[in-house]
């Protein structure tokens, strides 16, 4: 018989079964990528050296609250922390390059991640519902951010995107309802449907140069948007592109755009052509 010598409410119930299958060797050594510590407040700070990724799934619903991530990991693999609601600090590594899909969905308590120069993909949902985040720095190795990336990131203050970034993809930062200041960087050549739907407390935007479409309820609902600059690249803006920004009072329209959806602005917003 097997018996515990520690507080077992104290623990993780996805690292005592890690321990479990371990014990009965159905999780063979060769196949561990992580060694973990199970200490009260649920901390990783042991890895076995020289892992490459951190495995799809392998913390999913975890209660663990702080991560430092070894500097041999290449990759964060798809949903590899999601669920982790307690989880409010992620240090990761200049080795690795790629976050993939729902790598922290859901991680609510999320307030510290550093995004290092060295990734290239930041996936799709990869931080969607981290409500704790409140400043995001994406990297120059990345040059697109992907469906619901950021999506309602409710306590994101501050995103300041990288110049070589080219496409904000759908969703991309919908929902964020705290963000006041979002730089969209002259390389951008697509904002996507819904990409900043719902930024309630967003001032202000600057579209690029190079942006030819704003997409279909790309900033509506942003309440507090009061200046929009449209360049003259501008040729189409989609169906309630605009819609509900109640103190968007007046907006200059280059005469090139001559697509404009239904609704694409609110009724009392004054249009001037230029």
């Amino acid at each position: 018989m097997i018996t515990a010598a520690f507080p077992t409410s104290d623990i993780d119930p996805c690292l005592l079964y890690l321990l479990f299958l371990k014990l009965i060797r159905i999780l063979p050594k060769q196949e561990v990528n992580l060694i973990k510590d199970i200490v009260k407040n649920s901390t990783i700070h042991v890895f076995p050296r020289g892992i490459e990724s951190i495995r799809k799934n392998e913390f999913l619903y975890c209660s663990v609250r702080r991560v430092n991530i070894p500097d041999s990991v290449i990759t964060i693999r798809e949903r590899a922390f999601a669920g982790c609601y307690r989880l409010s600090v992620v240090n990761i590594p200049d080795s690795v390059t790629t976050i993939e899909e729902s790598a922290f969905t859901g991680c609510y308590s999320l307030s510290v991640v550093n995004i290092p120069k060295s990734v290239t993909t930041i996936g799709k949902y990869s931080f969607y519902k981290c409500y704790g985040l409140q400043t995001v720095n994406i990297p120059e190795g990345v040059t697109m951010i992907e469906k619901c990336a950021f999506q309602y990131c409710s306590g994101l203050l501050s995103v300041n995107i990288s110049s070589k970034v080219t496409i904000i993809e759908t969703y991309a930062f919908c929902g964020c309802s705290s963000l006041q200041n979002v730089n969209i960087p002259d390389n951008v050549t697509t904002i996507g449907r819904y990409a900043f739907c719902r930024c309630h407390n967003l001032p202000k935007v600057n579209i690029p140069k190079r942006v030819t479409t704003i997409g279909e309820h790309a900033f509506s609902e942003c309440h507090n948007l009061q200046k929009v600059n449209i360049p003259k690249s501008v040729t189409t803006i989609e169906n309630y592109a605009f819609y509900d920004c109640s103190n968007l009072l007046k907006v200059n329209i280059p005469k090139g755009a001559t697509n404009i959806g239904k609704y694409a602005f609110p009724e009392h917003t004054i249009i001037n052509r230029i």
